[in-house]
């Protein structure tokens, strides 16, 4: 949130609106307080975003946003915005280095292993009882 005006904010709240596209996790509404002029602040929503939107390519969603503020003069004000927030594809996540591998295959070739090991200690233990 910036301030480009040249009066102080008090009281600034953000609540970031439902949506078809996400669900919230994190309280919707945060307490910002006050944001001298010229100044800017920055807040945190957790949200799930089903990961069939961005499956195949990289998207970007709109976040409705409603912020509150009374200026210096104690008028108050109310507006709404939408924040564009981009959403990555597994397969960019994966080239960006954000994601590791999520098809199983390192867990299935450390369950080989082991599995493999497993036999050939009881292999050799029973050739040496064979002995």
């Amino acid at each position: 949130i910036v301030n480009r005006g040249r009066l102080d904010i008090k009281f600034l709240t953000l609540t970031l609106l439902p949506s078809e596209d996400y669900e919230i996790l994190s309280p919707t509404e945060i307490y910002v307080g006050e944001l001298e002029s010229d100044d800017f602040e920055t807040t945190d929503f957790t949200i799930f975003v089903d990961e069939a939107l961005a499956n195949k390519d990289t998207i970007y969603i709109d976040l409705p946003v409603k912020i509150d503020y009374t200026d210096s003069n104690n008028h108050d004000y109310s507006s709404q915005a939408q924040v564009k927030l981009k959403i990555y594809s597994q397969e960019d996540l994966k080239r960006y280095g954000l994601m590791t591998d999520t098809n199983g295959s390192t867990t299935y070739l450390v369950a080989s292993i082991v599995i493999l090991g497993a036999g050939a200690w009881y292999w050799l233990k029973k050739k040496k009882k064979q002995h």
